[in-house]
């Protein structure tokens, strides 16, 4: 075996994100834009996400009226990076009521 003939593959994907702790339903590693409804632009959930690879470093840019709340997670192994994102779009419950922030229709949007 030669060096040569080996092939360095590393691994850029998440093994997960998470909404407030709660797992995105149906969350694939190869879906890069996913879309959720919140009920308050005011109280944005926090956002987490675990990288497949240990060696994977995972940065976060969480959601809030400046990034048009849309939370942006950078995963960079030492070939590049792969990037996702979670946008957040309110709607009204007209019959709804909380203190607390809530979510529905988790989804992912397809793209790359």
């Amino acid at each position: 075996l030669v060096i040569d003939d080996i092939e360095m593959i590393y691994n850029k994907r998440l093994a997960e994100i998470r909404i407030d702790g709660m797992k995105i339903p149906e969350f694939n590693p190869n879906v890069r834009n996913y879309e959720m409804a919140c009920v308050s632009a005011d109280n944005m959930p926090v956002v987490t996400a675990t990288a497949q690879s240990p060696n994977a470093t995972v940065r976060i840019e969480q959601p809030c009226r400046s990034n048009d709340y849309t939370a942006c997670i950078t995963v960079t192994h030492d070939d590049g990076e792969w990037v996702y994102f979670v946008s957040f779009k309110s709607f009204i419950l007209s019959d709804f009521h909380t203190e607390n922030h809530s979510f529905q229709n988790l989804s992912g949007i397809g793209g790359k």
